[in-house]
Formats: C-alpha cells, sequence, structure tokens
C-alpha cells in the first residue's frame, strides 16, 4: 500500500508468528473451488502464464482502454438484511469520453448521487462517502482484478476446479510472506483467489476474501470493442446472495456532449475515489475461544479514518464474531492526505484472530 496506517485508541496486540501459532483453517464453504488440493507454483513457465491468463482476463473489462467514448447502463439489488446501506433496487449510467472525464449516476430509495471525475479532479454531489454496495457495483464489474505488476513478488498457488459446471484454473494470491503456509490443501485466509475460464479467458469467480464471492455469467455477454463483459454479477456473502447486478446496455455514445463533464453547481470538488484494497491484521483475547480462531471483517475505509459497514464474511469460530465486528467498527486510523489531494475509501478487510488470554 502506497499509504501508512496508524491505530489510534484501539488495543490490537501484535504478536510474533511463533508465539500465535498456526491459524486455524478456512472453514467449508460450497462456493469456496478451492478446498482442496492447492499446489505452490514453482516453475518460471508456469507462473509466467498464470501472470498471462491472469492479464487476459483482466483485459476483457477494461473498458477505458477501449480509447471511445461509452455509456454503460446497469441495474442492481442489493438485500444484505441490513448488514450494509440502502437494500433494494438500484438504477446506475456511467458515461466514459477518452480526454473528458466520467460521470457516474446511481439511485436507489432515500439515496443518489452524482459523481464526475474530470482530469484529475473529482467533483460529487452530495459530498461525503459512498455506499460499500455501491462500491461494489462499480469494482467488482470493472475493476475487480488488481494488476499483474503487484503480483510479481506474490506467492502464486493454484488448483483446477469446477465453476458453476464449468472447468476453471484458479489462481490464488498472497503476500510472499504466507510461503510458510504454502503447503496447505486449501485456501489461506490471506489469500486472493481468481478463477478463470482458460478457453475463453473470462473470470468465472473472483474472491478477495474468504467469504466474499462474486460470479460472473457471460450467456449473453455484452461485447464492446474487443471489450466484453458478464450479463450478470451475482454477490455471495459465506455463501447467502446479498447482490445481483445486470448490465443493461454497454454502447457508444452516438453524440459527444461535452456538457456531460461539466461539474453543476451543486458538485463541489473533493468527491471521494475508491482506492485499493486495505488488509489489516488484528488480534483480540477472548477467554471463552480458543486461540487462533479466525473472522474476516469486511467494511468501508472512509477518509476520515473510521470503518463503516463492517461486518462478518467468514469465521472459524461463531464466538468470535460479534467482538471482531466491535473492534474493527470501532478502529480509527490516521491516513495522511496531501493539500488538495482526491480523498479515499478502500474495501476494508479486518482479519481478526484470537490471542491467548494468560
Amino acid at each position: 500500500m502506497s499509504k501508512f496506517l496508524w491505530l489510534i485508541g484501539v488495543a490490537a496486540n501484535v504478536l510474533s508468528a511463533g508465539q500465535l501459532g498456526s491459524v486455524a483453517p478456512v472453514p467449508a464453504n460450497p462456493w469456496e473451488p478451492a478446498a482442496s488440493g492447492v499446489r505452490t507454483v514453482t516453475s518460471h513457465e508456469e507462473r509466467a502464464q498464470l501472470i498471462q491468463l491472469l492479464d487476459r482476463a483482466r483485459g476483457f473489462y477494461s473498458l477505458n482502454t477501449a480509447g471511445v467514448p461509452y455509456h454503460l447502463k446497469t441495474s442492481f439489488t442489493v438485500s444484505s438484511n441490513g448488514t450494509t446501506q440502502f437494500d433494494g433496487d438500484w438504477q446506475m449510467d456511467m458515461t466514459h469520453a477518452p480526454g473528458l472525464g466520467t460521470l457516474i449516476t446511481a439511485e436507489t430509495a432515500n439515496y443518489s448521487v452524482r459523481h464526475l471525475r474530470a482530469g484529475n479532479i473529482v467533483y460529487q454531489s452530495p459530498q461525503g462517502s459512498m455506499p460499500l454496495r455501491l462500491h461494489e457495483a462499480i469494482g467488482h464489474l470493472l475493476g475487480s482484478m488488481e494488476s499483474t505488476s503487484w503480483t510479481e513478488r506474490d506467492l502464486i498457488r493454484t488448483v483446477q476446479a469446477d465453476v458453476s459446471g464449468m472447468s476453471a484454473t484458479c489462481i490464488l494470491l498472497a503476500g510472499a510472506h504466507q510461503t510458510r503456509e504454502a503447503g496447505a490443501p486449501g485456501r489461506l485466509w490471506e489469500e486472493r483467489e481468481e478463477c478463470i475460464d482458460p478457453q475463453t479467458g473470462h473470470l468465472i469467480l473472483h474472491s478477495p476474501s474468504p467469504g466474499l464471492t462474486i460470479l460472473y455469467d457471460f450467456a449473453g455477454s455484452r461485447h464492446f470493442h474487443g471489450k466484453e463483459l458478464p450479463r450478470k454479477m451475482t454477490v455471495m456473502e459465506n455463501g447467502a446472495i446479498v447482490m445481483t447486478e445486470q448490465v443493461e446496455t454497454l454502447e457508444d455514445l452516438p453524440t459527444l456532449d461535452a456538457s456531460l463533464f461539466t461539474p453543476t453547481a451543486a458538485m463541489q470538488p473533493g468527491g471521494t475515489v475508491m482506492g485499493s484494497r486495505f488488509t489489516m491484521p488484528l488480534w483480540i483475547g477472548r477467554p471463552t475461544v480458543p486461540a487462533n480462531q479466525a473472522v474476516m471483517v469486511f467494511g468501508l475505509l472512509n477518509p476520515d479514518g473510521s470503518i463503516s459497514e463492517a461486518h462478518a464474511l467468514e469465521a472459524s469460530d461463531p464466538r468470535l464474531v460479534e467482538a471482531a465486528v466491535n473492534l474493527v467498527s470501532q478502529l480509527k486510523l490516521h491516513i495522511p492526505v496531501a493539500p488538495g489531494a482526491n480523498v479515499e475509501q478502500r474495501e476494508f478487510f479486518g482479519f481478526v484472530r484470537s490471542r491467548p488470554t494468560n
């Protein structure tokens, strides 16, 4: 990550790996294809082939690299049972023109936003953080996979698996420090997972964290100047569907209206942009929970350093969930921002482990 974050006012004891011991394994999940048989990639040649497959999948949805103006319209439904904000039906429009900018409008009951990025300035109405599910509707569809330039020193593991009835190559990525656990037969808590159809190059499953799974349906996909978006995207948390998104239209702009990219009087500079994901290891003492149980907590890291919409994705011991979510919800991080720079929100993953209490 490019920015340093500091904990303020929250006790989170950082212990060495030797003191902690081995963390409990990721629980079984019917939508976790890398449950067994995972192997470490050790040859330079296979590593290069898998990175090339990642690049191919990423290239399908990078619409801005087509270099032509476009209009994208989607609809999505959030059904999180109140664990996140603004359940219900949403509409979203995105208009992009090279050299002019990108305009996003989105609305649901009791919330709407108009977000414009023109050059290096972001304008937004209303000001403030945008909801987690809106960020997911944009990010999982148009920017789910990190650039492979970030994987040069990553641990890479792989397994062949069946995903939605298709044979897929699943690629698991983690920091090099995870090499000590590379022999695990299934997925590690800190691994990101991408499952790709090796024949078409389509990304069919994306999982930035255990317990968070995004499935892509390319039947009736939308083609655009060598790019291709899935017809449908389904977001699941711990096996339950929390959001579905449909790509309604993806088309060229018949006429280019430059006024679309001029901020209105209500749109003030200083809107939020979505930065790279952030994962923080945290430890908590719970006498009723054995040491080295784990919970992955998901939420939004806001520009003021708070974590909003925090909720658990996956847990090896349910007794740790409430305390883990409370810990993450109370975090207050210090995020240095240069004067005049755009402020960021990030998807936040709190990897909370129980520590010895004696």
